[in-house]
C-alpha cells in the first residue's frame, strides 16, 4: 500500500525539491518525476497481482 500511496507523491516532490534545492536542470527533474511514476505503477501492479493469486489460492483451501 505504501508503493501505491507514496508513489506518485514522491514522483511529484522529490523533482520539485530537487530543482529548488539543488538547481538541478528542468527536463532532468522531469525525467526523475516520470521514471518514479512509472516505477511505482508498476511496483503497484505488481502487488495487485500478487494478492489476487494469494486470494484465488486461499480460495481453494
Amino acid at each position: 500500500m505504501v508503493i501505491l500511496v507514496l508513489g506518485p507523491i514522491v514522483a511529484i516532490l522529490y523533482p520539485v525539491l530537487s530543482v529548488a534545492m539543488n538547481g538541478m536542470g528542468i527536463s532532468t527533474a522531469i525525467g526523475i518525476g516520470v521514471r518514479s511514476l512509472l516505477g511505482s505503477a508498476f511496483l503497484g501492479g505488481v502487488l495487485r497481482l500478487l494478492v489476487s493469486i494469494d486470494a484465488r489460492l486461499e480460495a481453494r483451501a
